[in-house]
C-alpha cells in the first residue's frame, strides 16, 4: 500500500510571503474568457483560470508530481486497481457548503451525463463510479492499472475530468451560468465576470482549507487582445503581470527596467495539421487534397528548417519538435531529430513533391489565431522558398477557432497542445481514434494499440519504450508536421514576488506584492 504525505506544497511556498493582501492585475491576450466549466475547457488559459477557483483530489507540484489537494492522503491496492482517498474535513465550496464524498460522486456522474456535453469523457474510460465509504472517504477503482490516473483523472486542473464542481450552483445557474462563473473549493472565488473585459477574483479565506494561501486578497484578469496595448499596459504599470506575450516583444521586455521575464519549457507541442476527415468534402468542398499522400506530408516536413523557423519567428526561443512528447516531460522526452522521417532535407523534399506531380507546389488555407500570425508568415515563407507550398492565412479569434476546429471547417490548422504533464495528455488526447482533440480524422491502428499499452504500463521503463514506439508510429503515419515546443513566457513587474510556474497553470497562490 502506498500513501501520500498530507501537507500541501503551497503552505511551504507561502512562507516567503513577506506581505499579505493587495490586488494583482493581470493582462491576457484573450479576447474573452469562455468555457470555464471543466467539462468544456479546451484551452490552457481556461484551466489556468479554473485552477485558481476549483480543486481536485490531487494537484501537481512544480516537479509535476501528484500532491494532496482535497484528498489529504490516499492509498493504492496491491493490484494497482483501487485508490482510496481520505478527504479533508475542513474544505468548503465558496457558497459555504461542506465538501464531502458525495461531491466526488456527483462530479463523476456530471461528466458522463449527456446533458453536460463534456468533451473529456474519454478520460474516464475504465474508471468505475466512485464509491462513498463515508462522508470523508471515497474509493475509485479502475478496470486496468492506469499509469496517469493521479495526474490526469483526479488532478485539479489540466486533467479536467474529475475537477470538483458544485452541484447546487449548476442546478441553480445551469451549465451556461457555471461556464461563465464557476464555483468551487479553490483558493480564489470569482466575484464578477464582465464578458470580454475582465474577471474579478477574491481570496476565499472563509472557505479554503489551507489558511496559508493565497497571499493576495484580490486579482483582476483583464482581456487585452491587442499585442502593443498589452505590452504598454505592463511597461506603464497598468497591469502587474502578463501571460503569453507575442515573441517579437521578448527582447524589448527583457530590456525594460523593473520588468522580469520568466521562461520555462512548455509541456506541449505545436504543429501544422491537415484535414483528412471523412466529412472533409462536406465541410470544405475538397474531395481530394495533396496532403492525402503521406509522402507529400513527408516533403512538407523535410522542407522545414525548424531552427531557422524558430530563430525568425521566436527570436530563437523555442525547441524544435518532431513529435508530441515535450521536453517538460523530462523522463519521456527524447530528441528525435536524427530518426524522424520529417527532418530537414530540402532536396529530398523537392524530389517527393516531383514524384507526386507537385513540382509547382500547391496552396492550402491555414486556420490559426491572431497570436500565431507572425509564426504562420515565417512558416509560409520557408515552405514557399523550398517547395512552393503556399500557406494562405485564415486568422480567427479563439472563440471562432475552437468550434471551427472541432467541426472540421478548415483545410489545415496551426496550433497544438499545452499543459501536458503526462504522455496521456499529448498522445491519448490528440492522436488516438476518437480522442477529444483529434479533429483531423487521424486513425492509425498501430497508434491506437500502442496508446492502450502505454496507458496501462505502470513500469516506467516499459512505458518509455512504448512511448518511443508510439512517437515513431505517429512520425510514420500522421498527416501533419510538428514544428516546435514553446518556451512558456510570463512577464511581470519586479514588485511581484513568489511566482511559481507549474506546467501551464501559472498558479498564483504564493504570489505577493512588494510595494
Amino acid at each position: 500500500m502506498a500513501e501520500s504525505a498530507s501537507l500541501t506544497f503551497w503552505s511551504d511556498l507561502a512562507k516567503s510571503c513577506d506581505t499579505r493582501g493587495g490586488h494583482l492585475n493581470l493582462g491576457n491576450r484573450e479576447t474573452e474568457f469562455t468555457n470555464l466549466n471543466p467539462a468544456t475547457v479546451n484551452q490552457v488559459i481556461q484551466f489556468s483560470i479554473t485552477a485558481e477557483v476549483l480543486s481536485g483530489l490531487v494537484q501537481l507540484d512544480p516537479e509535476l508530481k501528484p500532491s494532496p489537494d482535497l484528498a489529504e492522503s490516499w492509498s493504492v491496492s496491491d493490484d494497482l486497481l483501487t485508490y482510496t482517498f481520505k478527504l479533508r474535513e475542513n474544505a468548503q465550496f465558496h457558497t459555504g457548503r461542506q465538501f464531502t464524498a458525495d461531491d466526488v460522486v456527483y462530479t463523476y456522474d456530471h461528466q458522463l451525463d449527456p446533458a453536460t456535453q463534456s468533451i473529456h469523457t474519454k478520460g474516464l474510460e475504465g474508471v468505475n463510479r466512485p464509491e462513498k465509504i463515508d462522508d470523508y472517504t471515497v474509493e475509485i477503482s479502475t478496470a486496468f492499472p492506469r499509469a496517469s490516473f493521479l495526474t490526469k483523472v483526479v488532478e485539479r486542473a489540466s486533467g479536467r475530468v474529475m475537477t470538483i464542481v458544485d452541484s447546487e450552483t449548476i442546478a441553480a445557474e445551469g451549465e451556461g451560468g457555471f461556464n461563465r462563473k464557476p464555483v468551487g473549493v479553490g483558493p480564489f472565488m470569482i466575484t464578477d465576470h464582465i464578458f470580454g473585459e475582465k474577471l474579478e477574483f477574491e481570496a476565499a479565506r472563509a472557505t479554503y482549507y489551507d489558511p496559508a494561501v493565497p497571499c493576495l486578497d484580490n486579482m483582476t484578469m483583464h482581456n487585452i487582445p491587442e499585442d502593443n496595448t498589452l505590452i504598454a499596459a505592463l511597461e506603464t504599470g497598468e497591469v502587474d503581470m502578463i501571460y503569453g506575450f507575442a515573441p517579437q516583444f521578448w527582447d524589448q521586455l527583457e530590456d525594460t527596467p523593473s520588468v522580469v521575464v520568466d521562461t520555462t519549457p512548455d509541456v506541449g507541442f505545436q504543429m501544422l495539421a491537415f484535414n483528412t476527415r471523412g466529412d472533409r468534402e462536406e465541410k470544405t468542398g475538397m474531395a481530394e487534397a495533396p496532403w492525402d499522400d503521406i509522402n507529400v506530408v513527408y516533403a512538407i516536413g523535410r522542407a522545414l528548417d525548424r531552427q531557422a523557423y524558430i530563430d525568425r519567428a521566436f527570436q530563437g526561443r523555442a525547441i524544435p519538435s518532431y513529435g508530441p512528447i515535450p521536453p517538460g516531460q523530462v523522463y519521456y522526452f527524447r530528441d528525435l531529430s536524427d530518426t524522424s522521417r520529417r527532418k530537414f532535407d530540402p532536396e529530398s523534399a523537392k524530389q517527393l513533391m516531383a514524384d507526386a506531380g507537385l513540382e509547382d507546389g500547391f496552396e492550402v488555407k491555414v486556420m490559426t489565431t491572431p497570436g500565431n500570425r507572425v509564426p504562420l508568415e515565417v512558416l509560409g515563407a520557408l515552405f514557399k522558398e523550398q517547395i512552393n507550398v503556399i500557406l494562405v492565412p485564415d486568422i480567427v479569434e479563439s472563440s471562432v477557432y475552437q468550434p471551427r476546429r472541432a467541426a472540421g471547417e478548415w483545410e489545415a490548422f496551426m496550433g497544438g497542445s499545452g499543459g501536458d504533464p503526462d504522455p496521456d495528455d499529448a498522445v491519448d488526447d490528440w492522436f488516438a481514434d476518437g480522442s477529444k482533440f483529434n479533429t483531423y480524422g487521424y486513425n492509425d491502428e498501430g497508434v491506437n494499440r500502442l496508446n492502450l499499452k502505454q496507458k496501462a504500463a505502470v513500469d516506467l521503463d516499459e512505458r518509455l519504450e512504448t512511448i518511443l514506439d508510439l512517437s515513431d508510429q505517429i512520425d510514420e503515419t500522421f498527416h501533419g508536421v510538428f514544428t516546435h515546443h514553446n518556451i512558456n513566457r510570463t512577464a511581470y513587474r519586479d514588485h511581484v514576488k513568489g511566482y511559481v510556474w507549474i506546467h501551464a497553470l501559472r498558479q498564483l497562490s504564493a504570489v505577493w506584492l512588494d510595494r
